[in-house]
């Protein structure tokens, strides 16, 4: 029978089995004995057999964020939600005047640390614990890059594509809600978020080159999305992976490919490559060339004096007109959530014209 395989293929499928190979390599030796880790610092690997600190030391080195403050998700009775910093005050009726009075406008605000028990009680479904990844110094420990909405999965797989062509190690999270991805970038120090980030929206910008609409309708954010901590604020939260509730339903897990989970999540948590500084460096000096400038817009671009955004339901531009490296600056805009490509045959509502 004849194999319409292209060579494509044939490289994908060395690459799974090449993985899976991997994996169960990794899991039989942690079954006959200790291994050391060189992604790990040292640290033996950590399967779903080891102990409960064994498994919370390693996860608090991957995702390490603010520790003197943490959020709770919470969920009303008419279906609102969301996340809240975590209080011991709350509801404390002698002096939570919620909903009356902001948390952030709170005389009694008490924040809780983030703890080795909150984090347990994560992993038992007891809460789900959003992580304030940036620091008050403005530095990262990693970068995660939100995909949802319509297509999120192939716009995913046109992102890490990019990755493996510039063998930049990647994680990739299946949503809380299984409507959409994380893919992480984990680092061995902590960054400054500006770098942290310029190396996202590089990877987005390399990406826009082969597929216009990845970013124009399943990227949504970036974790952190600031460069600094606004002022009285702590940046924005990502919920943290390996929630057992949502694992239940096979989201809230890393997985391969083929967003299937791995069998074993600690395993591979122990085996994730991390980042250092430099590597940064010299992946954007790749992905942008020798003259990159990582403070400013890309100058290799011809931009455009006028440029027609059309305001529907969202912002649609035709995308005839629109450079990849400006559509990358304009997603970074934090008032604007959505950013839509449009082909000139679509009729618009009413125009909004911004000029030079």
């Amino acid at each position: 029978m004849k194999n319409n395989k292209t060579l494509e293929d044939w490289i994908a499928d060395c690459e799974r089995l090449s993985k899976e190979n991997t994996y169960l390599k990794q899991q039989i030796t942690s079954l006959l004995q200790p291994k050391k880790s060189a992604e790990n610092n040292g640290q033996d690997i950590v399967t779903r057999h080891s102990a409960l600190h064994a498994k919370i030391q390693l996860y608090r080195t991957l995702f390490n964020g603010r520790s003197d403050v943490y959020a709770t998700r919470w969920e009303s009775k008419d279906g609102r939600k969301g996340y809240l910093p975590a209080c011991a005050n709350e509801w404390d009726q002698s002096i939570c005047q919620k909903p009356q009075i902001k948390c952030s406008d709170c005389e009694h605000r008490k924040l809780l640390p983030l703890t080795d028990h909150v984090i347990e009680g994560h992993f038992k479904g007891k809460h789900s614990v959003g992580l304030y990844p940036l620091h008050e110094d403005g530095t990262c420990s990693f970068l995660a890059i939100d995909f949802d909405k319509q297509d999120w999965k192939k716009d995913v797989g046109a992102f890490v594509q990019i990755c493996k062509e510039y063998n930049i190690p990647y994680s990739v999270e299946r949503s809380q809600s299984g409507n959409g991805a994380h893919v992480w970038f984990f680092f061995t120090e902590r960054l400054e978020s500006s770098l942290a980030r310029k190396l996202g929206y590089t990877l987005l910008t390399k990406t826009l080159e082969v597929r216009h609409e990845v970013g124009m309708k399943s990227f949504d954010r970036m974790f952190p999305n600031q460069d600094k901590v606004p002022k009285g604020g702590f940046g924005n939260l990502i919920a943290l992976p390996l929630q057992r509730q949502a694992g239940l339903n096979g989201n809230s897990l890393f997985v391969d490919d083929h967003y299937n989970p791995f069998p074993d999540q600690w395993i591979y948590l122990s085996t994730i490559q991390k980042l250092s500084k430099r590597d940064v460096f010299q992946f954007l000096k790749k992905l942008d060339g020798d003259q990159a400038n990582f403070k400013s817009m890309p100058t290799n671009s011809t931009y455009p004096k006028n440029i027609t955004i059309e305001i529907k339901n969202g912002l649609y531009i035709n995308k005839r007109l629109f450079p990849s490296s400006l559509a990358e600056k304009l997603s970074d805009l934090s008032p604007f959530k959505t950013l839509n490509i449009i082909k000139p045959s679509q009729k618009d509502y009413r125009q909004l014209v911004f000029h030079e």
